[in-house]
């Protein structure tokens, strides 16, 4: 199990480090708009996902090993279908979009990037985790290498665009291939002998399974992104890359929490999975600390020297979101715990607080200041939502739990507690 939880976060810091790669293309070769307005192109098909996702989505994982994956595919896919069929018509019909002249053919994207992440959670919900795994990093492989070569003449935003259609196109082939492997495979499950899934009787257990999952990510969309609709593409660029330097100490916290969801989810005694959760969150906070106080100390030239010479105020961004991602670092640790414990509405009502500080902030921005909002008022206004969501889920976790407030203040002694967790002995 160690060994599988080692291979699988090696692969998605790989991954991450190639589109991080991307990222540093893009920004040296386009500059901070060419960067911004790359950011709203993705943002877009991202955003037209998350409503594909609430027939199925993460919540494949689970329904997967309980039916036959390609009666799973039928109905998952009709819905991907609609919801791209309807940003096509948009995009044709909203001639102010950057994507107007290319709209069915952003249409066609959303769809194979959408039904190419349903195959990767059937994957996964037939545990080949390494495959999958090993299929986004080449994915993200793949979309640097034709960007690049994209790039290299006469370049424009749209290369990323064509780019992703490469390496999403080739890998949802690719993922067909695989998916067509793991329905022959009998060594974990054989699917001959599971439920076909029917429109009639299980449609209602294919959206509820996937709204229940995926409101939560639809609000936290929202409060992460929604300054990325309204800002000025040169802007945009500049905040976009802070996000995703501070964003990326999240994998910390993710890898801590894909462990303790699959205890968690085993666990007979809610007690246990409490302080396990305390534990876990103690030690989340100081490793997360150091990673923020890394990228805080890291001298603004540094980021000027990675990205281009104007990127030199990505460093006043990166500070102010900083502590936000501290935050939102121990709100994933308690929230899944309560994912694990199958209290799902729990992290959707923490996430809905930080929802609700965004929104007045920025209602504040709009009507009282009558100005849009720059990079460092957007960094201030999520740190202070992720702060409204870490301090909801604590006082949500405290009242479930019982457990006393000062089991979630850090110890000197909770990383090298944590590291002892981790061996394999234990």
């Amino acid at each position: 199990m160690l060994k599988l939880m080692l291979s699988t976060f090696i692969s998605r810091l790989a991954t991450a480090v190639v589109n991080f790669g991307v990222i540093v293309l893009i920004s040296r070769t386009l500059g901070p708009e060419g960067k911004g307005l790359s950011t709203l192109l993705l943002v877009t098909l991202v955003s037209v996902q998350m409503l594909c996702d609430f027939a199925g989505g993460a919540a494949l994982v689970y329904l997967s090993s309980r039916y036959r994956v390609f009666s799973l595919m039928l109905p998952t896919w009709t819905w991907a279908a609609i919801c791209s069929f309807g940003l096509g018509v948009y995009l044709t019909f909203s001639d102010q979009h950057q994507l107007h002249e290319i709209g069915w053919q952003a249409g066609l994207l959303c769809f194979i990037n959408t039904t190419y992440t349903l195959h990767i959670h059937l994957l996964n919900g037939r545990e080949w985790f390494k495959l999958a795994a090993g299929l986004l990093l080449l994915q993200a492989i793949i979309t640097f290498v034709s960007l690049f070569f994209f790039l290299r003449s006469d370049p424009e935003v749209l290369d990323y665009f064509y780019a992703l259609y490469v390496s999403w196109g080739t890998l949802w082939f690719v993922s067909i291939a695989c998916i067509r492997h793991i329905r022959k495979d009998t060594q974990l499950l054989d699917d001959a002998k599971l439920k076909v899934f029917h429109i009639r009787r299980d449609i209602k257990k294919l959206f509820s399974t996937g709204a229940a999952n995926q409101l939560g990510h639809l609000l936290q969309f929202f409060n992460q992104r929604i300054f990325f609709w309204f800002m000025p593409a040169y802007g945009l660029g500049i905040y976009s890359n802070a996000v995703a330097l501070s964003e990326s100490i999240w994998m910390i916290a993710g890898s801590v929490a894909m462990v303790q969801y699959g205890k968690i989810s085993n666990m007979s005694d809610p007690k246990r999975a409490a302080e396990l959760t305390a534990e876990l969150f103690r030690a989340t906070l100081w490793l997360s600390f150091l990673a923020v106080l890394a990228a805080a100390i890291v001298p603004a030239s540094f980021y000027e020297l990675l990205f281009g010479p104007a990127f030199k105020d990505v460093k006043q961004s990166l500070v102010v979101l900083l502590p936000g991602v501290l935050f939102l670092s121990g709100y994933l640790i308690i929230g899944h715990y309560f994912s694990g414990t199958g209290k799902f509405y729990r992290n959707n009502l923490a996430i809905l607080s930080g929802v609700l500080v965004t929104i007045v902030g920025f209602l504040l921005i709009e009507f009282v200041t009558k100005t849009k909002p720059d990079e460092i008022t957007a960094a201030a206004i999520t740190s202070v939502a992720n702060f409204a969501i870490f301090f909801s889920v604590i006082w949500f976790f405290k009242a479930d739990s019982g457990i006393h407030w000062n089991a979630l203040i850090p110890r000197w002694n909770d990383v090298q507690r944590f590291v002892k967790w981790f061996r394999p002995a234990a």
